[in-house]
């Protein structure tokens, strides 16, 4: 199965830690797609497709970080037309993730982070990891939709998609357990959750252990450890 995640120039460490860790299990054919300019001479050679090349959405919103997440709608207009795993470059991989290949697309993970987040009373998926099979037809329909969309954006892309599948396709998705890609946000929040030996990810939600900030997040040095090793 193809691997891919997205990356601006500051999340390249966080693309290195994610395929360090995914060699633990195998040599993993993981595909960049870069937004705006990345200083690839910081990675270790990887193949990198420039995420415009596919189209540009655009968003009511002046907010950087927000402008950049919707590119990721993009994914679902990709030029392969078979089953694919989608991996934020914020994870590191603890467990095999074989598994995930036999599962259906769409699949994604119970988003547990600062709180649990519903949608119309329905459990809200993290966008973080998505086994999905690009499709034109589809992404036509999410477009319409994205530019139709009136309801909630704080959490940008995970508010349209969750949105948009469980409006059109309510049964057309697999929503996997929470510890498929478990959030550092679950040690403090859920504690009675946090088990990082069950976890198939560790999604590193706020921010990022490459960062000063990540670094010095006292609460989360034990988790910041852990992806130091992949570094």
């Amino acid at each position: 199965m193809k691997i891919f995640t997205i990356a601006t120039d500051d999340y390249l460490p966080g693309v290195q830690a994610l395929r360090n860790s995914l060699r633990q299990f195998f040599e993993p054919d993981l595909t960049l797609l870069t937004l705006g300019q990345c200083d690839l001479s910081k990675i270790e050679k990887i193949d990198r497709i420039p995420l415009e090349a596919f189209g540009v959405f655009e968003c009511p919103t002046d907010n950087e970080w927000m402008l950049r997440a919707f590119q990721k709608l993009l994914l679902f207009n990709l030029p392969f037309h078979e089953k694919i795993l989608y991996l934020d470059a914020d994870q590191i991989c603890m467990k095999d993730p074989t598994p995930l290949f036999k599962y259906p697309a769409l699949s994604m993970p119970e988003m547990v982070g600062v709180e649990r987040q519903y949608y119309k009373g329905q459990i809200m998926a993290d966008t973080g990891l998505m086994v999905l099979e690009p499709d034109d037809d589809l992404f036509v329909e999410l477009h319409h939709y994205f530019y139709m969309y009136t309801g909630d954006l704080h959490s940008a892309d995970m508010n349209i998609i969750n949105a948009f599948f469980y409006d059109r396709h309510p049964f057309e998705f697999c929503l996997l357990p929470y510890h498929f890609s478990m959030t550092k946000r679950v040690l403090t929040h859920f504690p009675e959750l946090w088990n990082p030996g069950k976890a198939m990810f560790l999604h590193f939600l706020g921010p990022k252990p490459w960062t000063e900030e990540g670094r010095n997040e006292k609460e989360y040095h034990e988790v910041v450890k852990i992806w130091e090793q992949f570094r």
